[in-house]
């Protein structure tokens, strides 16, 4: 299947999320830990950091960034900061320089950025208990010219999320099986969809512990996009103009007990 085919949905998260996962995440003792290839990684959940890059041609292959996967599905991609809401294939993506253990324990540092723009950044993803933090670190205060525009993306991948239900500060939804929500023009006249939900506390999927993921936000929104009509996309705000810390979130993804990788024959 070609990388611009793929249907995706992208969360845009800014600010510090963190959330409480339930009773299964929470009934798991084993937390992630740092392996040898600078994954973060326990019974049925998978960080990945940079395992593979946006590609310098073809750019946004659904591959890149921070990838999750849940009970062996990889559930979300492309975890990385972008200047749209919903990017399409042939937009800008970031140029990955390189990836390290970090000081703190079971810690990946990868540094990236826009050199064209004048951004660079480490993404430091970092385990928690019940799940684990991504912080973005900037060089240097954001340049003005991306204010309002650059923001931290995560891609869920729909298929694994259609007929279920979202909570946004305790306020249901659903998730939409077709493309076919309301869009709005920007200032630039690009049309962009409508947020599905906004809130400051988030859980994708309550009702199913196999891709469950709690998320929560200090301070600024979380979006849910569905930008399918564009690329597909979940979004949080832009990256906290002018500060060199700018974004910083916790995720929990729920892990049912005692689930096993299945074993072929």
């Amino acid at each position: 299947m070609k990388a611009f085919d793929m249907k995706m949905v992208r969360l845009f998260i800014i600010a510090l999320l963190a959330a409480a996962c339930g009773n299964h995440a929470r009934a798991i003792a084993q937390e992630l830990k740092l392996t040898k290839d600078n994954v973060l990684e326990t019974q049925g959940l998978s960080v990945l950091i940079y395992q593979s890059v946006f590609h310098p041609v073809f750019f946004d292959q659904k591959l890149g960034g921070i990838e999750i996967i849940q009970h062996d599905e990889r559930i979300a991609t492309d975890g990385e900061i972008r200047l749209l809401p919903t990017p399409e294939q042939w937009d800008s993506v970031p140029r990955f320089k390189e990836r390290h253990a970090g000081p703190l324990p079971d810690q990946v540092i990868a540094i990236s950025g826009y050199p064209d723009q004048g951004l660079s950044y480490a993404l430091e993803v970092t385990a928690e208990p019940g799940g684990f933090r991504i912080a973005v670190n900037l060089d240097r205060p954001l340049p003005d010219a991306l204010a309002g525009k650059a923001g931290f993306n995560l891609d869920f991948l729909p298929t694994s999320y259609f007929g279920k239900s979202f909570s946004f500060d305790g306020k249901p939804g659903m998730f939409p099986l077709h493309p076919n929500g309301p869009m709005l023009r920007d200032a630039s006249g690009r049309a962009e969809p409508v947020p599905l939900a906004t809130g400051e506390k988030a859980v994708l999927s309550p009702e199913d512990p196999m891709t469950r993921i709690a998320i929560a936000s200090d301070h600024g929104a979380i979006m849910l996009l569905d930008g399918r009509d564009r690329a597909l996309s979940l979004r949080t705000a832009d990256c906290v103009d002018g500060l060199q810390i700018g974004i910083c979130k916790q995720l929990r993804p729920a892990r049912a007990m005692f689930w096993k990788l299945a074993t072929v024959r």
